[in-house]
């Protein structure tokens, strides 16, 4: 065939295309043939030209597998539109989540056909060598493409914002996503919101939103506030700037440590988050590029700058934020302000907080009200050694709830006191160790 023939052939295909796109977009017109011959304006034998015979593979069915190849192709358009115009994953999610079901409602009948059993049946079919094939094969790269920009919206996703599901794969969480915007669509598309008294909503991308949040964990604007708590319980942790306290209240490890009895000492269970603080930074994971950032010129598209990534304890935090909603939380430290953005970090979650700052004033809330767990110090009211001298009381008082110990600095040599879940020496590893309780609690 000539290229002049190929050319002709393309263009004929194209014109059938349109008008069969203007005929689904009217709601009781029929897609057929001569309908769509008769839009396009040639004869009705003109289709046979530009899709085949129907023994071929052809016909009305190469139509429709053309027309949802096209639609699969501009679908597969708005998705890589709203993510590579997106700063940041999180926002790009929401984005392609947007012009998913955006399309579907624009383009219902469209929708219905790229998705129908027509087109499954045509791609299950046995189609021989000829414009049929053609048109399969056309169909199905736009398929491919599609799913593959659901694959890569999950794969780029590096700062915790999808829920964390076992091993799942990033395969098993982008089906996931696209069966739940599928349905929703489906149910958008074919009215159903009306009959419901379920939530309804309208606007595709607070649709979206709402959508994801069935595999979605706590949002930027959600953790904003953990995040500045948790920067500046780190930002003092590290620079020593904490509120003045008398020096007689000044927490073990700030001052010499003393010597603990041999029987007061377990070898503590090996914990990846409990280590000296100046090991942190060096075995913290190394963040690669943001996927945004990697793109075309290496700069986001957008003038807003990217959200700067969560640190590791963040993530986790995002990932698991519902476990800490309603924990109940005693911390026990007779210098509650030196603490006072740790405490913020897990009330910005959803935690309740309880202070005390004495042993006396610890044990009387355990007694009169239940508690998850309880955070404390060693070193209080006069005496170096009193959390570890209290914590057989307080264990007992909380009904087994664990206890772990916060400090100024955790020493290699010296593993968390027996009978206590844990020590942590700096905010991350406190959050980190919180999680554990939680997560065992279920």
């Amino acid at each position: 065939m000539s290229q002049k023939s190929r050319g002709s052939g393309e263009e004929l295909r194209e014109r059938f295309v349109d008008a069969a796109r203007e005929l689904l977009r009217e709601p009781d017109t029929d897609l057929d043939l001569r309908k769509v011959a008769e839009r396009a304006g040639k004869s009705r034998t003109a289709p046979y030209l530009a899709f085949g015979r129907t023994e071929e593979g052809g016909g009305l069915a190469g139509l429709r597998l053309a027309v949802a190849s096209e639609g699969f192709r501009e679908l597969g358009n708005r998705m890589d539109r709203a993510l590579r115009s997106s700063r940041h994953s999180e926002e790009g999610l929401r984005g392609m989540a947007a012009a998913y079901l955006a399309f579907a409602g624009e383009e219902p009948r469209l929708f219905r056909l790229m998705f129908g059993p027509e087109v499954a049946d045509a791609l299950s079919d046995r189609v021989p060598e000829g414009p049929g094939r053609v048109e399969r094969e056309r169909l199905n790269r736009e398929r491919v493409r599609t799913e593959f920009i659901f694959l890569e919206a999950i794969g780029m996703e590096e700062d915790g914002y999808l829920r964390q599901q076992g091993a799942l794969r990033a395969e098993d969480l982008a089906g996931a996503v696209w069966a739940i915007l599928h349905g929703v669509a489906m149910l958008t598309i074919d009215g159903q919101w009306g009959a419901t008294s379920l939530g309804v909503l309208d606007d595709p991308e607070a649709l979206a939103a709402t959508t994801l949040r069935f595999l979605t964990t706590a949002t930027s604007e959600e953790m904003a506030p953990a995040r500045r708590a948790l920067d500046e319980a780190i930002r003092q942790k590290e620079s020593g700037d904490r509120p003045d306290v008398p020096m007689a209240d000044v927490p073990l490890a700030d001052a010499e440590e003393p010597e603990f009895r041999d029987a007061d000492l377990r070898v503590a269970e090996a914990h990846p988050m409990l280590m000296p603080e100046e090991s942190l930074a060096s075995s913290a994971p190394r963040m690669s590029a943001g996927p945004f950032e990697s793109r075309g010129s290496g700069s986001p598209v957008t003038d807003s700058p990217a959200p700067a990534p969560d640190s590791p304890a963040l993530r986790r935090a995002r990932a698991h934020a519902h476990l800490m909603d309603g924990a109940r939380i005693l911390w026990i430290d007779d210098t509650p302000e030196w603490v006072a953005s740790e405490a913020e970090v897990f009330t910005a979650l959803g935690a309740e907080v309880v202070m005390a700052e004495s042993t006396d004033e610890a044990l009387d809330h355990l007694r009169r009200d239940p508690f998850d767990l309880v955070l404390s110090d060693i070193s209080r009211g006069g005496r170096d050694d009193e959390g570890i001298r209290a914590l057989p009381q307080v264990s007992q008082a909380a009904g087994g709830a664990p206890v772990i110990f916060y400090v100024a600095r955790v020493r290699e040599d010296r593993p968390a006191p027996a009978g206590s879940f844990g020590i942590a020496g700096h905010p991350e590893e406190l959050v980190h160790l919180v999680f554990d309780v939680l997560e065992r609690r279920g």
